[in-house]
């Protein structure tokens, strides 16, 4: 952040999106890893920045339902085992309920989401 911070000038646009699929359990402490929105309302603040827009990328419930997507292919690639007819069902079951649950989100995205695109300025020295 510090060297972004050299290269920029007073009054010059930082445009930074970075994954963010790391859990925020110490939250609001939470800005020392895992690009969360704590990360950036900490760090640019400390630089002197203000932030023009935050977007999260999904919310908790599609990121739940994008790795319950992948776990067949994971339980093949890291257990050597597949699901049975049933256990696909349930996966399949889950999937429509967090599709439901995505629909009604409250926020979760402050938890988990695939990424955040943030717009900051850096204020005039």
């Amino acid at each position: 952040m510090r060297e972004l911070d050299r290269l920029l000038r007073p009054n010059g646009y930082l445009i930074l999106t970075a994954p963010f699929c790391s859990m925020t359990h110490f939250s609001p402490y939470f800005f020392y890893t895992g690009y969360s929105a704590n990360f950036y309302n900490h760090w640019l603040g400390a630089l002197g920045y203000s932030i023009k827009e935050m977007q999260w990328n999904g919310n908790y419930f599609q990121y739940i339902a994008q790795e319950l997507r992948r776990l067949p292919s994971m339980c093949s690639r890291y257990a050597g085992a597949s699901p049975t007819f049933w256990e696909r069902y349930a996966i399949n079951m889950l999937l429509a309920f967090l599709g439901r649950v995505a629909e009604q989100n409250n926020r979760s995205e402050e938890l988990m989401c695939y990424g955040i695109h943030v717009l900051a300025m850096k204020n005039s020295q």
